[in-house]
């Protein structure tokens, strides 16, 4: 009996030895949907296995005082920040905007994240285009979500100021600015680039892989912070999809060349608001007058080169091809038929195609020798025997001298640094949409790209095979290049080189890489002084 006590007073010691104590209550588990930013808490949401946060402030509201100043910093908020819904867009024609609200308080990006990890991914920042008068980060077709889960990486879409409230330029807001003036859309968009940099890691993002991306004018901003030496620390990678930044003008000119105050005067006029009381005027002016001013006749808008202790110091193509600001990796690339996009509802016989080229380039050219030769040339290039024909011609000589050929140009500049240039070339029609006569469009890319077949509105379409394709390899070439590596769908990219050059080609028949393009027509382009 003594023993069986015994052996049952140390088995009651060893379970109470290895039995462990009650530990405090630890409470619920953190909220993996919130997350703490410089500016407060923001809530998200949880989508298809994403983190996806909407309509974050980046920026204070660019307002009264603030109205025609570079950006400045969000105040913050105490509460939880709800990040469920859209911002507004920024002010735009409301043709162009459709039923969608808008507001000068507009300055907002929405994220896309992975659940929260260990390692941080990379991050790629959406710029949009819009001829810098319309868009948003937050149009439908921009959602982020297959480009995040398809490529690993945390994708940004952002809001910038548009048309004369994010352009112009007057004497009275350059002595204001002290020699700054204009370009507040780029300021916004680098402001929301410092912004991810303090903030993206809460949200499972690399602050030093951030890959900035834009089409259009987004492509022709991301050409404008390439050469900026105040972004030169808020990304490492680039990709521009038709558009460069070759045009940007001098805020003032000493001769008869376009400056930004040029055009600020034009729009003062237009807003009755020249004179003493200049600045006072203009932000009185309701957001409709002066969306209404920015439609006269005369008014022109765009990126100016500020100078010292702007944005913009000088010629951003020079400034890079200079080495004035870091070499970057960079994609870049077009469509095959960019100019078609405006020839839309035209009609031209060969007889008016061939009287347009007479006109333009006579007026362009003051030799009437050189301008006859170039006429001669022209034609024979982009021949016309029917109004097909002329249609298309018209859509080949724009698409090659507005977007392939200095699109080349730049990628020859890229080429030349020690960080690599790839180039690509997107020739494929959405197949079953009415918009598929209009071939490889401006702007075309972009459904396959976001993978948003489904939200184009009115031009909704069900994709095809090659279209879910052209889409997959599209995403794949630019997370590719997001993580590191060389673009390579189904095969690796080659670097660009003008001596011997290939592009990686989203065609309709398949991805491949090419030699040749365009057949070569830059080369020809560039002596007749229409191509750099």
């Amino acid at each position: 009996m003594r023993d069986i006590l015994l052996l049952s007073s140390l088995l009651g010691l060893a379970c109470a030895v290895e039995t462990p104590s009650p530990t405090p209550d630890a409470g619920p588990p953190p909220n993996p949907l919130l997350v703490t930013t410089t500016q407060g808490d923001v809530e998200g949401l949880e989508e298809e296995g994403l983190r996806v946060f909407r309509g974050i402030p980046y920026a204070a509201a660019p307002v009264g005082d603030r109205r025609f100043l570079p950006t400045q910093d969000h105040e913050g908020w105490a509460d939880v920040f709800e990040a469920k819904t859209l911002g507004p867009r920024c002010p735009q024609p409301k043709e162009l905007t459709d039923r969608w609200a808008t507001d000068e308080d507009c300055l907002t990006l929405n994220i896309w994240a992975h659940p929260a990890a260990a390692e941080l991914r990379p991050v790629m920042v959406w710029i949009h285009g819009g001829s810098f008068v319309s868009g948003a980060g937050s149009a439908s077709i921009y959602q982020g979500d297959h480009i995040a889960t398809d490529g690993d990486v945390v994708v940004v879409t952002l809001n910038y100021r548009l048309g004369l409230l994010g352009f112009l330029a007057t004497a009275g807001l350059r002595d204001e600015g002290q020699g700054v003036a204009g370009n507040y859309a780029l300021y916004d968009q680098a402001h929301a680039l410092r912004w991810v940099q303090n903030n993206i890691a809460a949200f499972g993002g690399d602050p030093e892989r951030v890959t900035v991306f834009g089409e259009s004018a987004g492509s022709m901003s991301v050409c404008a912070l390439l050469g900026s030496p105040l972004a030169t620390d808020l990304f490492a990678r680039a990709i521009l999809q038709s558009g460069t930044c070759w045009r940007t003008v001098p805020l003032a000119s000493e001769d008869d060349t376009e400056s930004g105050l040029d055009r600020g005067r034009a729009a003062l006029t237009a807003l009755d608001c020249s004179g003493a009381d200049e600045l006072n005027c203009l932000r009185s002016k309701t957001v409709d007058e002066i969306l209404t001013a920015q439609t006269s006749e005369g008014v022109s808008l765009g990126m100016v080169i500020e100078g010292e202790g702007g944005l913009i110091v000088t010629d951003p193509v020079e400034a890079f091809e200079a080495g004035r600001t870091p070499d970057r990796p960079i994609l870049i690339g077009t469509n095959k038929h960019e100019w078609s996009f405006w020839e839309v509802g035209n009609t031209y016989t060969p007889e008016q195609y061939q009287a347009w080229i007479r006109g333009w380039v006579t007026t362009y050219f003051t030799n009437a020798d050189f301008a006859e030769h170039v006429i001669t040339t022209l034609l024979e290039m982009y021949p016309a025997t029917n109004d097909v024909e002329a249609w298309w011609a018209r859509v080949a000589m724009n698409t090659d001298i507005w977007f392939t050929c200095p699109s080349l140009a730049y990628a020859k500049i890229a080429a030349g640094g020690t960080e690599p240039a790839y180039a690509y070339h997107f020739d494929h029609a959405p197949e079953n949409s009415p918009l598929a006569g209009m071939g490889a469009s401006h702007s075309f890319e972009l459904s396959f790209l976001f993978g948003t077949a489904d939200q184009m509105g009115r031009w909704t379409y069900t994709p095809s095979v090659n279209d879910l394709r052209v889409g997959d390899d599209m995403r794949s070439a630019w997370t590719d290049f997001a993580h590191g590596y060389p673009p390579a769908p189904p095969e690796e990219w080659p670097s660009y080189n003008s001596a011997n050059p290939r592009f990686g080609e989203f065609a309709s028949a398949a991805t491949t890489v090419v030699d040749q393009i365009n057949d070569a027509r830059c080369d020809r382009l560039r002596p007749l002084y229409l191509a750099r």
